[in-house]
């Protein structure tokens, strides 16, 4: 079971593409994230992109929890082009379109994200979760 409150650590592999109708990996990287998932039933997650010495987003994506996927342990999340009026997020709200699935796999937490945003062109980031002191999960 994904937890539906949480603030975690992740690092991955960031693909950047270049805008247009065909996916061309244009440079791939390391990437440091901070993914925080909240509200009654954990229908937000925003995913912040981190520099690779402080875990402090410049950059943060916001999605709303989409329909259930097929797979138990797993979530999906909507990306979003608008952030909700009186929200507030770390970093610069990043607009965006595509989707981010949380799951479990071999008891560890991943994160899987396609996603086009505006003038950015368009990415790929698979993630893992990492140990962090900043860490907070919700047992509920």
């Amino acid at each position: 079971m994904i937890p539906r409150g949480f603030v975690l650590a992740m690092q991955g592999c960031r693909q950047q593409g270049r805008a247009g109708t065909t996916w061309r990996v244009a440079s791939t990287g390391p990437c440091w994230l901070v993914l925080c998932r909240w509200g009654t039933d954990g229908e937000f997650l925003s995913v912040g992109l981190a520099g690779a010495h402080a875990l402090a987003p410049c950059a943060t994506l916001l999605g709303l929890l989409g329909p259930p996927p097929p797979a138990a342990g797993a979530a999906a999340f909507l990306l979003q082009s608008r952030l909700p009026s009186g929200m507030a997020l770390a970093g610069c709200f990043l607009p965006a379109s595509g989707v981010a699935w949380l799951e479990r796999r071999r008891g560890a937490l991943r994160l899987s994200l396609l996603g086009r945003g505006a003038g950015t062109g368009c990415w790929r980031i698979d993630a893992a979760r990492v140990p962090w002191i900043g860490e907070a999960i919700d047992p509920a």
